[in-house]
């Protein structure tokens, strides 16, 4: 069974799992600027981003199926 973090087998979130990462990332980089901790921030920035980035393409791609 492949490793669920292997990039060769991607794991699927629908839009609605996306959106709660977003937030969550969201809400972890308010903390660490709480906290004045520039690398958590700039950690859950790049988590963030990359999860409005998968956001992006899910939806672009639902679309394509219309």
């Amino acid at each position: 069974m492949p490793d669920e973090r292997d990039s060769k087998f991607p794991i699927k979130h629908t839009a609605q799992e996306i959106k709660g990462q977003i937030a969550a990332w969201t809400n972890r980089m308010a903390m660490a600027k709480q906290q004045g901790n520039d690398e958590l921030i700039e950690q859950a920035l790049k988590r963030k981003q990359s999860y409005e980035n998968q956001l992006a393409r899910l939806q672009e791609f639902e679309l394509d199926e219309k």
